[in-house]
């Protein structure tokens, strides 16, 4: 009967899947709640995880199982969904996007780490440096989450520790030393739209869709600079291209060491995702069909990027 470690399978993926400054040690003794001793001897395999064991460890690093045990079929992968709530977290959501934004700054002590987005929308990796379209955004989570019963735009107060880990967001997406970003030409019609939308109903004031505007011009000239100098303010590189055809979906993928992430935005600021590395792949695949649809406008395609800044700012304009 053909026989399998499947013990050091895990042990190994567990060490590949945690950041280089995190000591394993440390890491199996808190979560297993263990002393250093055990947590070494489990580490070095003279011990073998038990069943609770192993699901806590591949629970906290999003470790499949299935593909551990060779049970899991490559046509099928398994997604996953963390519904953090936005306008009244509790200890829960925080820890579940604290763990997010810990595993996204992890990106620094990785040369190669990438990140893609594809998207139909203002990306929330620019947004979130806007606070007024940042409140916008949150206040159409709250809209559709009480199922149209939400609060009007002004009334949407953002707590501090939440601001905070919006700001702490936004740092941790420029840790990746490289993002790509690929834009539908259309990108910005999806905002204005829901912005005349609202307003006509009376849950946006003039003066509040007026400072929307204006941010979202001021976001526009970033976007144009970071198109100019091809890089963030970090120096890490930033590629972004805009795409002749339309998106239905918007999609991220990251790569940090060997840790993967498929994302497809769903519910405006969750996502639906995988840490599965064939997902990763084929995610990629497809969004490189969409890249060689697209014309790179950094630091390259001057006209295309005049064209498309000039559009979109027409676009706000006409609001």
């Amino acid at each position: 009967m053909e026989t399998h470690d499947y013990n050091k399978t895990l042990l190994e993926a567990v060490r590949a899947k945690l950041p280089s400054d995190i000591n394993p040690v440390w890491f199996v003794m808190d979560i297993l709640s263990i002393g250093k001793e055990a947590a070494y001897r489990r580490l070095r395999g003279e011990v073998c995880l038990n069943l609770q064991e192993a699901v806590l460890l591949s629970k906290k690093l999003g470790i499949s199982l299935d593909e551990i045990t060779g049970n899991s079929d490559e046509k099928i992968q398994h997604l996953s969904m963390r519904l953090a709530e936005f306008e009244n977290p509790d200890e829960s959501d925080y820890r579940i996007l604290q763990e997010y934004i810990d595993m996204l700054f992890s990106s620094r002590m990785d040369t190669f780490s990438h990140i893609t987005i594809s998207t139909n929308t203002f990306p929330q990796q620019i947004y979130l440096g806007y606070k007024s379209l940042l409140n916008f955004f949150l206040f159409k989570w709250i809209y559709h989450n009480k199922s149209g019963r939400g609060k009007a735009y002004h009334q949407v107060k953002i707590p501090n520790r939440m601001q905070q880990i919006f700001n702490d967001s936004l740092h941790a997406y420029r840790q990746f030393a490289s993002t790509c970003f690929i834009f539908d030409k259309q990108i910005g019609r999806s905002l204005v739209t829901d912005l005349k939308h609202f307003a006509s109903i009376g849950l946006i004031r003039e003066e509040d869709k007026e400072n929307i505007r204006k941010e979202a011009h001021l976001m526009l000239n970033y976007m144009e600079r970071i198109c100019i100098d091809g890089v963030y303010e970090n120096g890490n590189k930033v590629q972004i291209y805009i795409s002749d055809i339309s998106f239905e979906r918007s999609y991220y993928n990251l790569k940090i060491h060997e840790n993967y992430l498929s994302i497809i935005e769903a519910c405006i600021l969750n996502g639906v995702a995988s840490t599965n590395k064939t997902s990763y792949l084929k995610m990629e695949d497809w969004i490189d069909s969409r890249r060689r649809l697209s014309t790179l406008i950094t630091q390259s395609g001057e006209f295309q990027r005049i064209e498309f800044f000039s559009s979109l700012r027409k676009l706000l304009d006409d609001l």
